[in-house]
C-alpha cells in the first residue's frame, strides 16, 4: 500500500515512500494490545477449584537458581501494566497495538474497521485497480504465491522500471489473509536490504453489520538505527495508508477530507 502525503515542516529527513513502503515523523513507540482483565475471563466460582489444584499439587523443592530466576520473572510479571490499545497518534480511527518483542524486534501493529464487507476488501487488496483505486497511480500484479505486485507512485510508469516497487506474494488464504514482502524498492530508498527481511501480513475480519476490521501486522524490525528509522517510517505511513482505505470506503463529505491537507508526490 503505497502512498506518500505531504511531509510535515518540522518531520525529519525520510524515506521516499509510504504505506508498507512508508515513512513515519513520530517517533514514540506505543507497546500494547487490546486485552481483557483476567477478573472477566476467569468466574469466582472456577477460582477456588484452582487454587485447590493447585494446593494438592506436590512441588519438588527448587534449587536456589530456578528460584531465584522464577522470582525475576515474578517480579517482572507484577510489574507489568495492563496492555490497551490506542489510537493512532494522527489518525484516531486506527487501532495503533504496535509493540516489542522479548528479544528486541518491533512489531507494527495496526487495525481498522471498514464499511464494506470482506469481499470488497479482498478485492481492492488483491487486484490492479483495487490499488489504483486508492494508494498508487500504477499497479500491476499476479495473484499467486510467489507473485508480484507492482507498483508506482508515477502515473508514466512501466512494467519492469528500476523504480517501481516489487512486493512478492508470500502466503495468502482466500478471502481472509495476504501476506508480502518487499523485493524491490526505488532506487534512492535507503536500507533496502533490512527492509526486504522484514513482512507485511493483511487480515480480514468480518464483523456486525456487513462490515470488515482489517488489521495489518509488520514483522521483522529488529534492533539497530536502520531499523529505527524503518520501524518509524513505515508505523505511519501504515496508518496512512489504512486511513486512506477506510475514506475508500466510507468518504467524508465535501470539503472536510485530509485531501485538502496533503498530496501525492512522486
Amino acid at each position: 500500500m503505497n502512498i506518500r502525503p505531504a511531509q510535515p515542516t518540522d518531520a525529519p529527513e525520510i524515506p521516499r515512500l509510504t504505506g508498507v513502503i512508508g515513512y513515519s515523523t513520530s517517533p514514540e513507540v506505543v507497546v500494547g494490545r487490546r486485552d481483557r482483565p483476567l477478573s472477566s475471563v476467569f468466574s469466582e466460582n472456577l477460582r477456588p477449584r484452582r487454587s485447590n489444584r493447585l494446593s494438592n499439587l506436590n512441588l519438588a523443592p527448587m534449587n536456589p537458581p530456578i528460584k531465584w530466576l522464577l522470582s525475576l520473572i515474578l517480579a517482572a510479571l507484577a510489574s507489568a501494566g495492563p496492555l490497551v490499545a490506542e489510537p493512532h497518534k494522527t489518525y484516531p480511527a486506527i487501532d495503533d497495538t504496535s509493540s516489542v518483542e522479548p528479544g528486541g524486534d518491533r512489531v507494527i501493529r495496526l487495525a481498522v474497521d471498514l464499511k464494506a464487507s470482506p469481499l470488497e476488501v479482498w478485492r481492492t487488496l488483491t487486484t490492479a485497480e483495487g490499488w489504483r483505486s486508492y494508494a498508487v497511480a500504477f499497479a500491476r500484479m499476479e495473484m499467486k504465491v510467489g507473485g508480484v505486485i507492482e507498483t508506482s507512485y508515477n502515473p508514466a510508469a512501466k512494467p519492469g522500471d528500476p523504480d517501481n516497487i516489487r512486493n512478492e506474494i508470500v502466503a495468502y488464504i482466500p478471502g481472509r489473509m495476504l501476506a508480502i514482502r518487499c523485493v524491490q524498492a526505488p532506487r534512492d530508498f535507503k536500507h533496502k536490504q533490512e527492509f526486504f527481511a522484514t513482512s507485511t501480513v493483511f487480515e480480514l475480519l468480518p464483523v456486525e453489520g456487513g462490515k470488515t476490521r482489517m488489521q495489518l501486522t509488520a514483522v521483522g524490525y529488529r534492533p539497530g538505527e536502520a531499523y529505527d528509522e524503518l520501524f518509524k517510517s513505515f508505523r505511519w505511513g501504515n496508518a496512512y495508508t489504512l486511513e486512506k482505505l477506510r475514506a475508500l470506503f466510507d468518504p467524508p463529505p465535501p470539503g472536510q477530507g485530509r485531501e485538502s491537507s496533503t498530496s501525492t508526490k512522486w
